[in-house]
């Protein structure tokens, strides 16, 4: 008889787990076995668990039924063969399902589980599906060019910050600084590195600075963020340009004198409507309400302006209309007077 898609049930497994156990093979042992034939009959991992307890349940209860295998049974003549009779009994309904189960898939090379791991199928599998944290792209290398070291150093500092997992220590994070490092650069760093083996990332940096930082740039950017202005710019452009100078300045401003110096550079406009700014929010938050603001005022001149067009445009139409309209002429008068016949003749009597 042909055997259909292979189905393995509660009361074979439970048969099967009753003649190991009574054969004396051990409980972890069987747990394998069964959970490798669940996995080859293609269950899914959700189901194994329940599956396994259920058969451990019902084992338990055929063994307290029968007995121990270690106790002596109660009236056999040859013990070995009564254990063999019933193993063979036992296990001749689930041999041609276990065939066809071999034969449809091929058994794994990997054990599902060894001797020194007890885990739980399912939560193995959840570990193994976890989605890996994604890791920031390597910088490109800096060769020593001032103008880029800052930029460079903020890069590298959120990089070590943000993939902290894979340089844990200071000598991990002073290995990657030095491998983001080329030509004149790596030939600064390199000696120091060697030379102060036992020094710490913050004392790396500032011997970078000291070599690359341009003091002159900070000044200027000083400089020109104290003097800095909106004009006829986007509230957008102006933060945009007022951070940079900010970072390049080098400073470390506190949030009272970054908003006043940034409210200083808002039109007068802007400059009052942000008075009822909390003073508790963040400098961010503060210039994201600036934005919010000035966005606001846009649309509402947008509206505005639209409306006055549009009633620009129904004003002209009914001018045109009105121009257009011609007003009716006058009823003249085209009947000679009897003053003016009486003129005539007169003028004909005398010229004769």
């Amino acid at each position: 008889m042909e055997i259909d898609r292979p189905n393995l049930n509660v009361d074979e497994l439970t048969a099967y787990a009753s003649a190991k156990h009574m054969a004396g093979v051990p409980d972890s042992e069987i747990q394998e076995d069964i959970v490798r034939m669940l996995k080859n009959d293609g269950w899914k991992e959700a189901a194994i668990l329940p599956m396994i307890s259920e058969v451990s349940r019902r084992a338990k209860g055929v063994a307290e039924t029968k007995g121990s295998p270690k106790s002596p049974p109660k009236a056999p003549q040859d013990p070995t063969a009564t254990i063999m009779a019933q193993l063979v009994q036992l296990l001749s309904p689930i041999t041609a399902r276990l065939e066809a189960i071999e034969q449809r898939e091929p058994q794994s090379s990997v054990p599902l589980h060894t001797p020194e791991s007890h885990s739980d199928p399912v939560t193995t599998t959840a570990y193994l599906e976890r989605p890996q944290k994604k890791r920031l792209p390597d910088l490109e290398r800096f060769d020593g060019d001032r103008s880029n070291y800052l930029g460079w150093k903020y890069e590298c500092e959120g990089k070590l910050e943000y993939d902290l997992h894979l340089y844990p220590t200071e000598d991990a994070k002073k290995r990657y600084i030095l491998s983001r490092t080329k030509e004149k650069a790596n030939q600064v760093l390199l000696p120091w590195i060697l030379e102060n083996r036992l020094s710490s990332v913050e004392e790396l940096w500032e011997h970078l600075d000291t070599q690359f930082l341009d003091v002159h740039r900070q000044k200027r950017a000083l400089n020109k963020l104290r003097h800095l202005k909106q004009g006829r710019r986007l509230v957008r452009d102006y933060v945009s340009e007022f951070n940079q100078l900010r970072v390049e300045s080098g400073q470390e401003f506190s949030k009272s004198v970054l908003r006043e110096m940034f409210s200083e550079g808002l039109s007068t406009e802007l400059q009052r409507l942000m008075l009822r700014t909390p003073k508790h929010i963040s400098f961010k938050e503060y210039t994201e309400e600036a934005i919010e603001i000035l966005d606001d005022l846009y649309r509402i001149n947008l509206n505005s302006r639209s409306q006055e067009r549009t009633s620009q445009h129904a004003h002209g139409i009914s001018h045109q209309k009105s121009a257009r309209t011609p007003s009716p002429p006058e009823r003249m008068d085209w009947e000679p007077t009897k003053v003016s016949r009486a003129g005539t003749r007169d003028l004909r009597l005398n010229s004769n």
